[in-house]
């Protein structure tokens, strides 16, 4: 059976390219196309590689294992590097990422006549996959008791620290990143959101539904913590008890 190189780099590239895109979102890394195209275009190199003549020892669990480590290191580049549980944890959602696109895939290609990887096989293989990433979003999920903190918001020159409530039931995520938002009153930021590109983020309370602008600030700190999360502004007073919002997820 004779394969195009180029068909296969371009189907190689995509899959990985997703495989990691969906990695990121679902553990809440901020990772640039440049870092996702980078890592899959490593993970193509290697399925090169394992598949000439003299690679098939390339092809079991210890180096693909690795290069999946170095495919997390390469999307988790930068300050990542330091916070090893967020790393870890970019590392399983590229595994269950990849059992979930696999075997979904294998399986759409037995419909399509491919032979070698049963519809059994496949369904199994993206089962597993699926209770997996259920299991990982859950555990990213799970929330906090509800307490007080405090937030920094660093912004070029311009600095904020104010006391905020860690809010369970603030489940906001930034469309594009599924990022954390974290709700803080406009009074409390002094126009530190003037200037910064605004993100519109959706919501839905009690008191009704709307939009809310979010920006993303240099540093944002619980704490003593540096997270990742954008800032959402809102025209009002919050609550009594702090001025801003913080999801369960940022603590």
């Amino acid at each position: 059976m004779t394969v195009s190189i180029e068909w296969f780099v371009a189907q190689n590239l995509s899959m990985n390219a997703l495989i990691l895109f969906m990695a990121a979102r679902l553990s809440g890394l901020c990772s640039g196309k440049g870092r996702v195209l980078l890592a899959a275009a490593l993970g193509c190199g290697y399925a090169i590689c394992a598949y000439l003549p003299w690679g098939r020892p390339l092809l079991g669990m210890a180096p693909r294992t690795l290069i999946c480590m170095g495919m997390t290191l390469v999307l988790c580049a930068g300050r990542r590097l330091v916070d090893w549980k967020r790393t870890l944890r970019a590392f399983a959602f590229v595994w269950v990422s990849t059992l979930l696109l696999g075997g979904t895939g294998a399986g759409v290609m037995y419909m399509l006549g491919a032979a070698g990887y049963g519809p059994v096989a496949a369904a199994v293989t993206a089962a597993v996959g699926c209770a997996l990433m259920v299991l990982l979003a859950c555990q990213r999920n799970r929330r906090a008791p509800q307490n007080t903190a405090t937030l920094t918001v660093v912004s070029g020159s311009r600095h904020v620290s104010l006391s905020a409530v860690v809010d369970t039931g603030n489940v906001l995520v930034e469309p594009v990143s599924n990022l954390p938002v974290i709700v803080v009153e406009r009074a409390a930021l002094r126009g530190m959101e003037a200037g910064r590109p605004l993100r519109a983020v959706p919501f839905t309370s009690v008191g009704g539904s709307g939009v809310l602008d979010a920006f993303a600030a240099d540093v944002v700190r619980v704490g003593s913590r540096e997270v990742e999360a954008y800032i959402a502004v809102y025209d009002g007073v919050l609550c009594m008890d702090g001025r801003a919002l913080i999801p369960g997820r940022c603590v």
